[in-house]
């Protein structure tokens, strides 16, 4: 089985993350986390199922989003002026 298949149970996916064994189940009772529910208890994760779903997570950091909309005050600002 390749890594990106593999299976993960609770507590692996918080020692591989940091998140808490408890914030995982909160998350998974909400619906908030990707996996595999094979009964009412017994859950896993799918390793590259949660990569995909961190990776969406990324936020950019605010100084490339500021920057960008500082050269767009700046523009208009210019238009104004002209």
């Amino acid at each position: 089985m390749s890594d990106s298949k593999l299976l993960l149970n609770t507590r692996e996916l918080a020692a591989l993350t940091g998140f808490s064994p408890g914030t995982l189940r909160h998350w998974v009772s909400e619906g908030r986390v990707p996996v595999l529910r094979f009964s009412a208890r017994c859950v896993r994760f799918r390793l590259s199922d949660i990569e995909e779903w961190l990776a969406g997570k990324v936020i950019e950091p605010a100084g490339i989003a500021g920057a960008q909309s500082n050269e767009i005050r700046g523009a208009r600002a210019k238009k104004r002026v002209a």
